[in-house]
């Protein structure tokens, strides 16, 4: 009798463990969520208003990104009223492998060196967006006179090497003379300089220093240096 109350023990067990076994639920792990590219052409109107003419098509990895990007160059247009942005592709299937997000910065560069805005992003198309932001503040800067045609957005990531200052050269020529009792008359002696600087003035004024440096210590009592040009 106690086997078969033992036996009946087991048996209740191994049922009960079998049934959670079949019954527990199934957690699933959710698909990563990855970005997918996504297109908006930018559409010109034609001679009729069912006519439209493509101009240029933009990609990002998100539709709402796509889309804003659209938009702000449609804004960009003397008339943007004659343009249009229309949806033009479905999501791209998800890479394999996925892409890892990264990190991106862009400045602006100027004959002279970095300006001070720092344009960062993170994320898929890191790089897009913080070359994007450059761009923007760019042509804010160039509309208002800040920097010059020259300027333009580049990737710190490649480390490029800042251009050197712009430099100008300029000569200056000092002449001896020589203050008698029947007037001023050169003497024949000239000296010749060259400076540089940022500006023509700047170059201007060190040449002539130099020059006049040169007369001076050849120069005493009634001889006198004059600048000729």
């Amino acid at each position: 009798m106690k086997k078969l109350l033992v036996l009946l023990a087991v048996g209740l067990t191994i049922t009960s463990a079998y049934a959670q076994r079949r019954n527990r639920p199934v957690f699933t792990r959710p698909a990563p969520v990855y970005p997918s590219q996504c297109s908006y052409d930018l559409q010109r109107k034609g001679f009729f208003d069912s006519q439209w003419s493509f101009v240029e098509r933009i990609t990002e990895y998100g539709c709402f990104e796509a889309q804003d990007e659209c938009e702000y160059r449609r804004s960009l247009r003397p008339d943007p009223y004659n343009f249009r942005c229309v949806f033009t592709t479905t999501p791209a299937p998800v890479p394999n492998p996925p892409p890892r997000p990264r990190s991106c910065e862009y400045r602006i560069e100027t004959r002279f060196g970095y300006e001070p805005e720092r344009f960062t992003a993170t994320g898929f198309n890191a790089c897009e967006q913080a070359e994007i932001q450059c761009d923007r503040v760019l042509r804010i800067k160039r509309s208002r006179g800040q920097v010059g045609r020259e300027a333009t957005c580049v990737n710190t990531a490649t480390r490029p090497t800042p251009r050197p200052p712009r430099s100008v050269t300029a000569h200056c020529t000092v002449e001896q003379y020589f203050n008698s009792n029947s007037g001023s008359r050169p003497t024949g002696n000239r000296f010749n300089a060259t400076g540089m600087g940022r500006t023509y003035d700047a170059a201007r004024n060190a040449a002539c220093s130099q020059a006049f440096n040169q007369c001076s210590q050849v120069s005493s009592g009634r001889f006198y240096c004059v600048e000729l040009n």
